[in-house]
């Protein structure tokens, strides 16, 4: 574990990166979310080298090369001066950790609890292979953390001009969750009425069902193409 800052003791925003340019995405959104929050950042990045045992029966994951291991550290130093260039006031802690990338997320985010309060992703990684493992794993983290879970998008908006360009910490409009009155659900809105909160900003709660369709209008689609209802 390595630390560019000593912890605060209080709350943090656990970011993963490794070295792609969404990772750098997410790192930018991250370390405007902790400035806005006045937390501390955790940049993580996760050593693994896929290795398949046996041809498309099972996989595993290779202990990396010391090269691997240099390159981590190279990531999360141009992530602190990153962060430290466009977020000066936010103190930064980074750890490099060896294992699956799903696997490791979600494990650094349970042994931070409760200080993380936020794990934010980018929405792929380094060329076609690393999109196919990070880009699935920010899907799988998202999908079963514990800890409310960001994936940035490959896409924000920007304000400012060249060197001084930032993501829109605080855009315009609401934030919108979806609602099923499910438990999971009910954790949903109560994290979406935070992060209303936060933003100073309104809340759009979207329930979605399915309804019955009368019988004509049933009777009408599951008919073939071009065949008209007899009567109609």
């Amino acid at each position: 574990m390595n630390h560019d800052d000593p912890g605060s003791g209080g709350s943090a925003i656990l970011v993963g990166v490794d070295g792609s340019a969404a990772s750098g995405r997410a790192l930018d959104w991250a370390g405007q979310e902790a400035a806005a929050r006045e937390c501390e950042l955790l940049v993580v990045y996760c050593e693994y080298a896929p290795l398949l045992e046996q041809p498309f029966v099972a996989g595993d994951y290779a202990d990396p090369d010391p090269s691997v291991a240099r390159f981590g550290a190279a990531v999360l130093a141009a992530a602190v001066r990153r962060v430290h260039e466009r977020q000066p006031g936010v103190l930064v802690r980074t750890e490099l950790r060896t294992g699956p990338v799903f696997d490791t997320l979600l494990r650094a985010a349970a042994e931070e609890l409760p200080q993380v309060q936020l794990v934010v992703l980018g929405r792929e990684g380094i060329g076609a292979v690393g999109g196919a493992f990070l880009g699935s794993s920010s899907i799988r983290v998202a999908a079963h953390n514990t800890v409310p879970t960001v994936v940035v998008p490959g896409t924000l908006p920007l304000t400012g001009d060249g060197d001084g360009q930032r993501f829109d910490a605080a855009p315009a409009g609401s934030v919108v969750v979806g609602f099923d009155g499910s438990a999971h659900g009910k954790a949903a809105v109560a994290c979406a009425l935070d992060e209303a909160a936060l933003r100073d900003t309104g809340l759009t709660v979207v329930v979605a069902g399915r309804h019955r369709l009368p019988s004509r209008v049933s009777a009408i689609r599951g008919r073939g193409p071009g065949e008209a209802q007899p009567g109609s």
